[in-house]
């Protein structure tokens, strides 16, 4: 099933202090596949970017989120939604990135999915062109309506690797091994898979 969405957003800033805004934000979601269904996301939310707490440096948000099917019928359904993408400088050579995100998707079988997932990746500078980084990732899927049929997934990964740069900073090369491993109350939809990654980018 093919998949078009339209997005918009409106964010109010309060700057509470040199170091942090606070923000209250509204945003609108429409999606139209080609099984002759449409959906439309409300989402509200609140929270905080710049310093959150500590040595804690990004963005937070948190609110309330409800999916109105427009075209094709199926019932509604709401949820916590959340973002959150936030650095944590350990060292002048070394640094966390947390990631958490909760947030309705749609499956290429049509099939509306609350997503939760949190990462974790840290990175360390050896010297001024070779940086290894590593990271971890949990997620959870609940496949909603009916048709969904109470399936629930969870899964689990891991990285290692590093980049390399080369000619002032030109071109980079990156290797990644990458561990996933998804469990699912479905048999069939339960798998491991190892990935190998080798990157080059360029940038004048």
């Amino acid at each position: 099933v093919d998949l078009t969405t339209y997005s918009a957003n409106l964010d109010l800033f309060y700057i509470l202090n040199t170091e942090r805004d606070l923000i209250a934000s509204y945003r609108v979601r429409h999606g139209d596949t080609s099984a002759n269904s449409s959906y439309f996301d409300h989402a509200f939310t609140v929270g905080v970017n710049g310093r959150i707490i500590s040595k804690l440096s990004g963005n937070l948000r948190l609110g309330y989120q409800i999916r109105q099917p427009s075209k094709g019928g199926g019932p509604s359904n709401s949820a916590i939604t959340a973002s959150s993408t936030a650095t944590w400088a350990l060292s002048r050579k070394m640094n966390v990135v947390l990631s958490l995100a909760k947030d309705f998707s749609t499956t290429s079988t049509n099939i509306t999915v609350d997503s939760t997932t949190a990462d974790m990746n840290f990175q360390y500078a050896l010297n001024s062109k070779l940086v290894s980084f590593a990271g971890l990732g949990y997620g959870m899927n609940r496949f909603l309506g009916a048709v969904g049929a109470g399936r629930e997934d969870q899964y689990f990964t891991w990285n290692i690797g590093a980049h390399y740069t080369l000619f002032a900073e030109h071109l980079k090369l990156a290797f990644t091994y990458t561990y996933f491993q998804n469990w699912s109350s479905l048999a069939y939809s339960t798998f491991q898979r190892n990935s190998f990654n080798l990157t080059a980018t360029s940038q004048f």
